[in-house]
């Protein structure tokens, strides 16, 4: 009455289903990942489900946490801490959407606490394995992962690309707003391989399937998933365990060892901070290489000045003891 909250019983009988499902309706009406928030619904309501969201407090959180943790996923181990905090954030903005609703379904949001992740992304690949990975990848997979090691776009945002976004005289393609992660449009400038690639799946969509939209396409139909062809293809070229978002990753490192100016790098990658953005910055073997070679020509051209200094200091004293 103080505070001037409305006052209601059924706030006290509301359950964490019913946030949660409000959580999914959010993602549906805004078009966000609505597949993978189903996921972390369901692990959320295997365990909460039931709660009423009025007693959930930060123990039942770390009781949770400790529950996931002990679980064994489809791989043989634990579910990594990063996968987790993605289902707690996921009920942190059921609880976030409650407080903010009219009327409030909840008075309070419990603190829910993220277990640390090591941000470091270390995955990437030079040139030569680009090429073994084309090499030997499905054919409906090689322009996929071109496009992915040139220009380091996202997976969805390759899959969802449309003929319509791809200018091929100009030789540009266009991410509309709304579709791309960060819901920025971006233009992405094809070099010459990717050209290549796109300019003959036009041909062959234009000769077969002329009213088909969709760029990348398998039989015919719209490509949802390739895990299972990548992972093969990584095998069979001796690069087991490589992510393909590790593409993305080579693609931006690739920009800037080039002199592109991170500002633009940033611009081509969808980044918005740079924080994120130096993440992509990896340095290779053949870096820390070019390196040393760097330090011993500088030590080696330093020699030779003070060689050069040693001689005329001698000249010098020769001349003075002579006068």
């Amino acid at each position: 009455v103080a505070t001037g909250m409305p006052i209601s019983l059924r706030v006290e009988r509301i359950t964490v289903d019913e946030l949660l499902d409000d959580v999914l309706l959010e993602y549906e009406v805004n078009n966000k990942n609505l597949e993978r928030a189903k996921l972390s619904v369901s692990k959320l309501k295997a365990y909460f489900g039931g709660m009423r969201a009025s007693q959930i407090t930060t123990t039942h959180v770390n009781a949770y946490i400790t529950k996931r943790r002990g679980m064994t996923t489809r791989r043989g181990g634990p579910p990594a801490d990063a996968s987790v905090n993605r289902e707690l954030e996921v009920l942190k903005r059921a609880f976030r959407l409650a407080k903010q609703s009219t009327p409030p379904k909840v008075h309070q949001v419990p603190y829910i606490p993220l277990l640390r992740e090591d941000n470091t992304r270390t995955g990437f690949v030079e040139h030569a394995d680009f090429l073994a990975l084309k090499a030997s990848a499905p054919d409906y997979l090689k322009p996929i992962i071109t496009m992915a090691f040139c220009v380091g776009a996202r997976r969805a945002e390759i899959l969802s690309l449309r003929w319509p976004q791809v200018d091929l005289n100009r030789r540009l393609i266009r991410l509309n707003p709304g579709e791309t992660k960060n819901r920025d449009g971006r233009t992405l400038y094809m070099g010459q391989e990717l050209y290549d690639e796109l300019g003959a799946l036009r041909a062959a969509r234009d000769w077969q399937r002329p009213h088909c939209n969709i760029v990348f396409t398998r039989n015919g139909e719209p490509i949802k998933r390739f895990d299972k062809a990548w992972h093969s293809t990584c095998k069979r070229v001796g690069l087991e365990g490589l992510l393909f978002h590790d593409l993305r990753r080579s693609a931006i490192r690739n920009m800037i060892r080039a002199g592109v100016p991170q500002a633009t790098a940033m611009r081509i990658s969808g980044h918005r901070t740079a924080e994120v953005f130096r993440r992509y910055d990896i340095v290779s073997e053949a870096d820390l290489e070019q390196a040393a070679h760097a330090v011993d020509a500088y030590h080696a051209s330093v020699g030779t000045i003070s060689g050069t200094i040693e001689d005329a200091e001698a000249i010098l004293k020769e001349a003075q003891a002579t006068k």
